[in-house]
């Protein structure tokens, strides 16, 4: 690395990080953190040209198995009439010291939030209004965004 004799615009912006060019004083090497080999741990699955089967899952429920509506909910990847669905989520987590569950359905854009004592206590409650249809559900924020982007 030389400097340039006289004052010099390409040395300054290096200096001040603001470009690096090479033969110019404080030029930085570019130096390559991640192998070829190494960057992608994870591949993409090859997708056949069916698509995704809307079977139900076939994994074990665990806890959730005692909860037949709610294990449905979370698995089924389609309607009674065939069409296609995106899968729930169920989300636990600890608000203001209680334990709460959130389930989102994708699909339709909209959440319901339960908590109680016990996690088995919120799954039955759930499980009851899944049953009687009778959640309270709620919007996303996500639906909030899409309808304002469409209504201005």
């Amino acid at each position: 690395m030389r400097a340039c004799e006289s004052w010099c615009g390409l040395c300054y912006e290096n200096a001040r990080g603001r470009a690096n060019h090479r033969g110019h004083f404080s030029y930085r090497p570019y130096v390559t953190l991640f192998l070829p080999e190494t960057t992608m741990a994870l591949k993409k699955p090859s997708v056949t040209p069916g698509g995704a089967s809307s079977a139900p899952l076939e994994i074990d429920g665990g806890i959730l198995g005692g909860f037949p509506e709610l294990w449905s909910f979370l698995t089924d990847a389609a309607y009674e009439d065939g069409t296609r669905r995106q899968l729930a989520t169920l989300l636990v987590f600890l608000h203001e010291g209680r334990l709460t569950v959130a389930l989102n359905d994708r699909d339709n854009q909209r959440t319901v939030f339960a908590s109680g004592d016990t996690l088995e206590t919120i799954l039955k409650a759930l499980e009851g209004h899944l049953q009687c249809n009778d959640a309270e559900w709620r919007p996303n924020a996500k639906s909030f965004q899409k309808k304002s982007k469409n209504s201005s």
